[in-house]
């Protein structure tokens, strides 16, 4: 339990749990991008994030995905099949060995992506078996910082060993420059996985980006106990 404010508001904040039967934050959080997976105890019925008594401003955003449409190169993966997504396939990786894919295709999206965005995260759900020594995704646009080439750096994702499923993580793709959606035209994505000297398995159960540009409404609430009251509610241009 965290006895106050979270206070983050450039970063993202992803609380997942189970069974929860008190506040998990007594106070409210204050972030760039907020995930919540939590789930409740049987019969509890508080919130599980506190809010003070104050009003609070809480602006809505449209949610926009990219999607990879075709994989431009491919290493050790098995080639997905005709007509299934381009970004869920296994690979067996021997000792010491490498496996990549790269994806492109990348459409424009919309709506309200024209201007600068506020938000841009790369998500990839995956698990691995075996011997994993890393697992890396470059970024390649004109001026990535993120391509793993030259002076960019490639991007560390966790390994996740042991899971039954995919697991999902995140990854800011806005310290790596990218800041409008035109820049999507010709991006590519490189997924890479790295055997240790035992061999390892991959698996990716797929990729996406997510785009915030310009919030949709606006809504002043106060809260008091059980109810909440909405004060002012502006539909944005």
């Amino acid at each position: 339990m965290i006895n106050g404010t979270v206070y983050a508001p450039t970063a993202a904040v992803d609380l997942s749990m189970s069974q929860v039967s008190s506040q998990v934050v007594t106070r409210g959080v204050i972030a760039r991008t907020i995930g919540l997976g939590i789930r409740p105890a049987a019969g509890y019925l508080r919130p599980v994030i506190g809010v003070p008594p104050e009003p609070v401003l809480f602006t809505t955003y449209p949610a926009v995905i990219a999607k990879p449409a075709s994989v431009t190169a491919i290493t050790g993966f098995t080639a997905p099949a005709p007509g299934a997504p381009v970004d869920v396939t296994d690979a067996t990786i021997p000792g010491g060995g490498r496996a990549s894919l790269t994806f492109g295709g990348y459409a424009k999206p919309g709506p309200a992506t024209t201007g600068a965005l506020d938000h841009v995260v790369l998500q990839v759900a995956h698990h691995e078996d075996g011997d994993v020594e890393s697992v890396k995704m470059s970024v390649d646009f004109p001026g990535s910082t993120c391509t793993g080439t030259g002076t960019g750096t490639a991007l560390n994702v966790p390994v996740r060993l042991g899971s039954s499923g995919p697991v999902t993580d995140q990854v800011d793709l806005a310290p790596c420059g990218l800041t409008e959606a035109s820049q999507l035209a010709g991006l590519t994505v490189t997924y890479t996985v790295t055997a240790g000297s035992g061999g390892a398995n991959e698996h990716l159960g797929g990729t996406r980006i997510d785009l915030l540009s310009g919030p949709l409404v606006k809504a002043a609430v106060s809260f008091d106990g059980h109810t909440s009251t909405v004060k002012q509610w502006t539909v944005l241009p």
